[in-house]
């Protein structure tokens, strides 16, 4: 009995912990043109999946807003996903404070600009609940392309 709790309690702590955003950058571009387009008070999976993109991938992609704070857990909408809804420089700033907060961490702790992919990698699964990709799969992961954020 005992290891059917710790296992779902394992699971519902697993579920509660936030991923760095993980998928096709081109998600995230949809994302950005969309709420540019209408005010939304809440973004959920639902929203997601009627705009963006259906299924795992649309929970991925909400895993990934969380994670930036653009979101809440219930999809209620931050402050800093108001501040994306502007456009050039401003867009730009925004965009750099939310992911400059995102990955305090890490930008604490690795120069980002001679960083290797793998060391980042590392770092990012050793600090967070981002789970280890097979080598084939490693290629897919990006952090927004922080070298051009920031």
């Amino acid at each position: 009995m005992e290891n059917a709790e710790a296992k779902k309690l394992e699971t519902k702590l697993e579920e509660e912990t936030l991923k760095p955003p993980y998928g096709n950058i081109a998600w995230y571009e949809t994302f950005f043109d969309k709420i540019r387009s209408r005010d939304f008070d809440k973004f959920d999976k639902e929203i997601i999946e009627l705009n963006i993109i259906k299924g795992t991938n649309a929970t991925i992609l909400f895993r990934g807003l969380r994670f930036l704070g653009l979101v809440e857990k219930d999809g209620k909408t931050t402050e800093k996903f108001k501040s994306l809804r502007r456009f050039g420089d401003d867009f730009k700033q925004n965009l750099n404070k939310v992911v400059k907060d995102a990955y305090a961490l890490l930008l604490s702790k690795v120069v980002i600009e001679s960083a290797r992919p793998d060391k980042v990698l590392s770092f990012l699964q050793n600090t967070t609940a981002m789970v280890k990709q097979p080598q084939s799969k490693r290629g897919r992961f990006s952090f927004f392309s922080v070298n051009r954020v920031i």
